[in-house]
């Protein structure tokens, strides 16, 4: 055995399968409290993931990604999902092959996208140098750090996705020469477009940047890069066509370019260059090291600057769809820490042997486990949801009929109001400020303020082929129909301030981390309750649900309530 060398490829395939293995742990084992399968929606953390969910689901309850979940809409039918396909799509393939209940699904599309997306990373890495892009993967792993987990377990799922294909399709743009790589190249384009399309325009501004630092390098014209970079972004385009009309008429018309400065962090704690602590530091030897390098400047290097930059975009008005590249900054910077490690070292030991990257490799990895502690941010427990109140929106999923809305009163699993989309009724959300008021007062009321729980869409309904309209009312009474009108006009609001007695399902919490909305919310059940015709129509031990079977009668004694 004397003298013998491991392979470059075993070492490298052990470090990829220890890599895989460990951030699938801390990802999902660890986060899930080591079950594949769960009872109710787990770790979810915020409103994003149930609307990503709730969409998946209703599309897959359907058979097709078009139409948005009425109860998202405030009940209108026919209204065009204006979020994108890829992810909900991804999502019904791993459910229906595994068995897997959708809100499990998603959050597993969610972690292995972003693991191929650090995976294509690496790929880019190795083309710079294969022990440096070894040495890189173990920072990646800090995107299970506190602050930077925010994008996986806060729902931020869209831009895992389109982070991942735009990784991905960046592969061949060095490459768009090679035979057929034009068209591998536009089928991933066209992918990253109905994923997320803000990572599709920021890819462009890079091919721009691209091709304009390799005409200065060569000095001279690249027309053959540029034509068939061109070719795969008309295939790509061409395929995603249907989306882009959507997106146009929906979610650019809903935000559209902010234009200004950000004035704030978009709902997440901020995120700042100081927030990568030493391996900031480490970063910025790496950056060093390259900058004596002779091969300056390579492929990854300026893409994975580019794409630090672009999450700075916020000073110039491009608002979070720019902040969120922050998240991802242990992967764009990770070449700069494998150059640091790498260079370091091969100062001291002058004959390099694979073997000792191999050795690095799991040396630093597991430096990072521990001194991050990702073992402590990557154990979330069940989130927001419990299992009463799931309880709860299952029953009015099968129980109550079809287009009532449900009126809830405070409760602190459902304070997301896409979580209430899991009821499959549209849902009206008591306004916290205004019970908090009433319970100031001392007096009990017979009307109080509720708000719509809806996606914020624009409501854009099919007038004809790529033609758009939009319905004017966000809300759609079951009685009520209204026509698909032409022109975005000023949407007419939902109603806010309801009268007790017109009221057929009414949801409350017993208890609550906030006592006093949970038994100010009882007091206005029990007085429900004191009418006939209003009984207890579901009921657990923390939750309770009240059916009014005459609505639109009196149902409160005098004086009873103001």
């Amino acid at each position: 055995m004397a003298g013998y060398k491991i392979s470059r490829r075993n070492i490298e395939a052990v470090a990829l399968i220890i890599f895989i293995l460990v951030f699938c742990y801390f990802g999902l084992a660890n986060m899930w409290g080591r079950e594949i399968s769960h009872d109710m929606p787990y770790s979810y953390l915020a409103s994003d993931s149930f609307l990503h969910f709730s969409i998946a689901e209703y599309a897959m309850d359907n058979g097709r990604f078009k139409y948005a979940p009425p109860y998202d809409v405030g009940g209108h039918e026919g209204v065009l999902e204006m979020h994108p396909p890829f992810l909900a799509v991804t999502t019904i393939m791993i459910s229906e092959i595994s068995g897997m209940k959708t809100y499990d699904a998603i959050y597993l599309t969610a972690v292995i996208l972003t693991l191929f997306g650090i995976l294509a990373f690496y790929i880019l890495n190795r083309g710079y140098n294969k022990d440096v892009a070894l040495l890189s993967l173990p920072a990646a792993l800090l995107i299970f750090s506190r602050l930077f987990n925010m994008m996986l377990f806060w729902g931020i799922w869209y831009f895992a996705t389109g982070v991942a294909l735009m990784i991905g399709t960046a592969y061949f743009i060095p490459r768009i020469k090679e035979r057929y790589a034009f068209v591998f190249f536009g089928i991933l384009y066209g992918a990253l477009v109905i994923a997320h399309i803000p990572e599709a325009i920021y890819l462009v501004g890079f091919i721009a940047v691209y091709l304009i630092l390799e005409m200065i390098k060569r000095k001279k014209l690249i027309l053959d890069n540029a034509k068939y970079l061109l070719m795969g972004g008309i295939l790509g385009s061409f395929l995603a066509m249907f989306y882009i009309n959507v997106f146009r008429n929906t979610a650019l018309a809903v935000e559209g370019f902010r234009g200004t400065p950000a004035g704030g962090y978009f709902g997440f704690p901020n995120i700042f260059i100081i927030h990568l602590g030493i391996v900031g530091i480490i970063f910025l030897i790496g950056f060093v090291f390259h900058l004596l390098a002779k091969k300056r400047f390579s492929y990854p290097v300026l893409f994975g600057l580019f794409f630090f930059g672009v999450s700075y975009l916020t000073y110039f008005g491009f608002g979070k769809r720019a902040f969120v590249h922050r998240f991802f900054w242990h992967t764009y910077l990770g070449i700069f820490f494998g150059m640091a490690i790498f260079y370091l070292v091969k100062l001291v030991v002058k004959k390099w042997n694979p073997a000792y990257t191999l050795v690095l490799f799991m040396v630093v990895l597991s430096t990072i486990v521990v001194a991050y502690k990702i073992d402590a941010t990557t154990k979330t427990g069940p989130g927001l949801m419990d299992p009463y109140n799931w309880q709860g929106l299952m029953w009015l999923r099968k129980n109550a009929g079809n287009d009532v809305p449900v009126f809830y009163f405070y409760t602190d699993a459902l304070s997301q109001a896409a979580a209430l989309y899991s009821s499959h009724h549209v849902s009206f959300k008591v306004g916290t400020n205004n019970l908090t008021k009433s319970i100031q007062s001392g007096r009990l009321y017979q009307r109080y303020s509720f708000g719509l729980a809806d996606s914020q869409s624009p409501l854009a309904c099919e007038l004809g082929f790529l033609k758009v309209g939009y319905y004017r009312n966000i809300y759609r009474p079951d009685s009520l129909e209204y026509e698909c009108e032409e022109g975005n006009q000023r949407q007419v609001p939902a109603p806010h301030n309801f009268w007790l007695c017109d009221l057929e399902y009414v949801y409350f919490n017993k208890f609550s981390g906030n006592q006093a909305l949970a038994a100010y919310s009882m007091e206005i059940a029990n007085i429900l309750l004191k009418a006939p015709w209003i009984n207890k129509a579901y009921e657990n031990e923390l939750v309770l649900i009240l059916h009014n079977e005459k609505p639109g009668e009196d149902c409160i004694e005098d004086n009873t309530a103001a």
